[in-house]
C-alpha cells in the first residue's frame, strides 16, 4: 500500500497526500483523523480486478467518531497499465498509477496532474480544465479539488437560467443580449464566439481561465490548458493559438501529434472584427427590436429541466431570450432527469432545426445495487435488464421483478414482488412502491450450511495485516463471515483502528501478497472496525456474495437441540441438514452489526 509520511513525519497515512501547511495533522492518537482526511481515503480503497487491471472503489465517508461509513455507493473505474510499477514524476518520485490525473497531486513536483499529463484522460463522470478526473460528489461542494478550480467554479455552481429581471430592461449602456463585454474596452462577443481558441477582444478577456474553464470542445478539436477550443490543425503548427502557448508545447506535440516544435513560434494578435459595440436600451426599444427586427431563435419557456447552453464554454442562455442565427447551443438535464433526443440545436434562418428533447425523470437503482440479498430484473416498453445495469434507463412505468439471490432466501410466506417506478405528486423524483396486496420480500442468508462435497467451511476468513511502511500483507488471524458485510475476529487480532492496514481474503491462507501484486485471492478491504469486549467486528467496502462455497454462519440464539462442536460453534439438524451457529456473542457487538444492516439498507434507498 503507498504511503507517505503526515505532517511533522513521524507517522504514515495509506495513500494519504498530507500538505504540511494547511494540513497538519498535529499529535495524531488512534488515527482519529479529521473529517477531511477520512474522506480523502476514497482513493485508497482499491481491489484487483486481473494482471495489468486495476479497479479502484471512490466513495465520499462519514466519520462519526468510531465507524467509518461509505455515504454514496462505489464509482468504479478502470486504469490500465503498470499498476506494480507506479507512474513515475519528473523528479523520480514513484507514485501509485492510479493516483495519476486524480485531481489531486501526488507527486512533490506536481507532474501527475499537470496539462501535458493529463490532457487526453477519458473521465467517467467530470473533467478538470487541464484533464484531472472527479466525480459528482465533488461538484461544487465548497472545496477545490482541481487545482484549476474548474469544480467550483462560479459560472458553474450558480443557478444555470433565469428570467430576465425588470432591472435588466432599464435603460443603460450594455452588451445585447448573450454576449459578454471586453474587460477593457466596450466592445462585446456573442456568447458564441467565447473560449473558441480566437481572441475576438482587443485584451483577450473572451478568451481567459475564468471564462473557459468549464467549456467542452466538441470532437477533433484540441482543448486549451485555459479551456478554450482550437481547430485540431491548430494545434503543432508553429502559431501560438491559446494564450497558455499550450497547443504548442513540446512534449504534447513530440509524443501526440509527432511533430518538432519550430525554434521560434509565432504568437497569434489579438482582436477580431466579430465584435460589436455596447448600447443603450429601454424596455420599448426591446420590444421593438424583438418583433421588428429579430432574425434568431428564441429559447422556449416551457423546456422542463433542460438547460440550454453555448456550445464551447457551457455558459448558460436564459429561458426566453434570442439566440442569433446559425448558432449551435448544447442542450442538458438537471434534477437527476436524463436526456432523451439529442443533446445539440442549430438556430438557422430564424429556426431551430431540430426537435427539443426531453428531460425523463427516473428511479434510482440504488435498492438493487446496494443489497446483496436480491436479484433483480427490470421491465420497460418490452425491453428487460438487470436493474444494476447502468444501461437500464428505470423510466417512470418501469416494472422491477424481485427475488431473493442465490444464497439467501425469503423470510416469511413472499418468495417474490414487484416494484413499479411511479412519479408522486409531492415527491422531489420518482420512486419505486410495491405491486398492490403485496408484502415486503426479506431475504436472509442460508447460513450455517455445508453442502456435500464442499471441503472448506465456506464462512471462514483470513484477516491479513501489513506494516506501517510496506505494501507486503502478512497473514494475522482467522475469522468467520456474520454477514454480507460484517466478518468477526478475536479481539486480540487487531492492533490499531487503522482501517487501510487491513484486508480480508474468503477462506482459509497463510501466503503473504503485495497489494499490487497479480494475486490469485479474492481481497476485501475494510470500511470501519469495531472491538468489543472480547470480539472484534470489521465491515467490509464491498458485500461477500453468497454461494455454496461462501456463506456466513449462523447468530444465536441457537435452537433448544443441539450438539457443541467447538468452545465458540454449536450445531442442530434439521431435514437431515447440518447448521452451524455460534454459541454467543456480546451485545455490543450485536448492536453494531445492526447499525451496519441499517446504514447499508439507508444507502440504497
Amino acid at each position: 500500500m503507498w504511503m507517505k509520511p503526515l505532517a511533522g513525519g513521524s507517522r504514515w497515512g495509506a495513500g494519504l497526500p498530507v500538505d504540511p501547511v494547511t494540513e497538519d495533522c498535529g499529535n495524531v492518537q488512534s488515527w482519529s483523523m479529521p473529517n477531511e482526511l477520512w474522506q480523502r481515503l476514497a482513493g485508497a480503497i482499491k481491489g484487483k480486478k486481473g494482471a495489468g487491471e486495476l479497479e479502484l472503489r471512490d466513495r465520499a465517508w462519514n466519520w462519526d467518531g468510531k465507524l467509518l461509513l461509505p455515504k454514496t455507493s462505489p464509482q468504479k473505474g478502470k486504469l490500465h497499465g503498470a499498476a506494480q510499477s507506479g507512474f513515475t514524476c519528473r523528479d523520480g518520485q514513484v507514485i501509485p498509477s492510479f493516483s495519476r490525473c486524480d485531481a489531486h497531486k501526488d507527486c512533490n513536483d506536481g507532474s501527475d496532474e499537470s496539462f501535458v499529463e493529463c490532457f487526453k484522460e477519458i473521465c467517467q463522470e467530470y473533467k478538470c480544465s487541464y484533464g484531472g478526473c472527479y466525480q459528482e460528489t465533488q461538484r461544487c461542494d465548497g472545496k477545490l479539488d482541481c487545482w484549476d478550480g474548474t469544480d467550483e467554479t462560479p459560472s458553474l455552481c450558480n443557478k444555470n437560467q433565469t428570467q430576465m429581471t425588470a432591472e435588466e430592461k432599464v435603460s443603460t449602456p450594455k452588451c445585447p443580449e448573450n454576449s459578454l463585454k471586453c474587460q477593457s474596452t466596450s466592445d462585446c462577443v456573442d456568447y458564441k464566439y467565447i473560449c473558441d481558441g480566437i481572441k475576438d477582444c482587443q485584451d483577450g478577456s473572451d478568451e481567459t481561465i475564468a471564462n473557459c474553464l468549464i467549456s467542452e470542445c466538441p470532437n477533433n478539436t484540441f482543448r486549451c490548458a485555459y479551456g478554450g477550443c482550437l481547430a485540431i490543425n491548430k494545434a503543432c503548427d508553429g502559431e501560438i493559438d491559446c494564450w497558455d502557448k499550450s497547443d504548442e508545447e513540446y512534449a504534447i506535440c513530440a509524443n501526440n501529434f509527432r511533430k518538432l516544435a519550430p525554434a521560434t513560434l509565432t504568437e497569434a494578435r489579438n482582436g477580431t472584427n466579430r465584435t460589436t459595440p455596447m448600447v443603450s436600451t429601454n424596455l420599448f426599444d426591446v420590444i421593438r427590436m424583438v418583433v421588428q427586427q429579430s432574425t434568431g431563435c428564441r429559447i422556449p419557456g416551457n423546456l422542463k429541466h433542460l438547460q440550454v447552453k453555448t456550445l464551447f464554454n457551457v455558459l448558460p442562455y436564459r429561458v426566453g431570450s434570442e439566440i442569433a442565427d446559425f448558432t449551435v447551443v448544447r442542450l442538458s438535464c438537471s434534477n437527476s432527469t436524463l436526456l432523451l433526443g439529442s443533446d445539440l440545436n442549430l438556430c438557422r434562418n430564424g429556426k431551430w432545426q431540430g426537435p427539443w428533447p426531453d428531460c425523463v425523470s427516473r428511479c434510482r437503482r440504488g435498492i438493487f445495487t446496494r443489497n446483496p440479498s436480491i436479484r433483480s430484473a427490470c421491465h420497460y416498453n418490452g425491453d428487460t435488464r438487470d436493474c444494476t445495469d447502468n444501461s437500464s434507463k428505470l423510466f417512470i412505468g418501469t416494472l422491477a421483478n424481485v427475488t431473493c439471490a442465490t444464497g439467501y432466501k425469503s423470510k416469511g410466506k413472499t418468495s417474490w414482488q414487484t416494484r413499479t417506478c411511479v412519479e408522486l405528486p409531492r415527491a422531489t423524483a420518482p420512486v419505486w412502491i410495491l405491486g398492490k396486496k403485496q408484502n415486503r420480500l426479506q431475504c436472509v442468508p442460508e447460513c450455517g450450511i455445508i453442502v456435500p462435497g464442499v471441503k472448506d467451511t465456506p464462512w471462514t476468513v483470513s484477516l491479513f495485516t501489513n506494516a506501517l511502511t510496506t505494501s507486503k500483507f502478512s497473514f494475522r488471524c482467522l475469522g468467520k463471515i456474520i454477514s454480507a458485510f460484517s466478518v468477526l475476529v478475536e479481539k486480540q487480532c487487531i492492533d490499531t483502528v487503522d482501517v487501510m492496514r487491513y484486508a480480508i481474503i474468503s477462506g482459509e491462507y497463510l501466503v503473504a501478497f503485495n497489494d499490487f501484486d497479480e494475486s490469485p485471492y479474492k481481497v476485501h478491504f475494510l470500511e470501519s472496525i469495531y472491538k468489543g469486549s472480547q470480539n472484534a467486528l470489521v465491515s467490509t467496502v464491498d458485500p461477500f456474495i453468497f454461494s455454496t462455497l461462501l456463506r456466513p454462519i449462523c447468530l444465536p440464539p441457537i435452537p433448544e437441540w443441539y450438539a457443541q462442536s467447538s468452545s465458540t460453534t454449536a450445531y442442530t439438524t434439521s431435514n437431515g441438514i447440518k447448521i452451524t451457529y455460534l454459541i454467543s456473542i456480546e451485545d455490543d457487538i450485536r448492536e453494531k452489526i445492526k447499525l451496519i444492516r441499517e446504514s447499508n439498507s439507508q444507502r440504497g434507498n
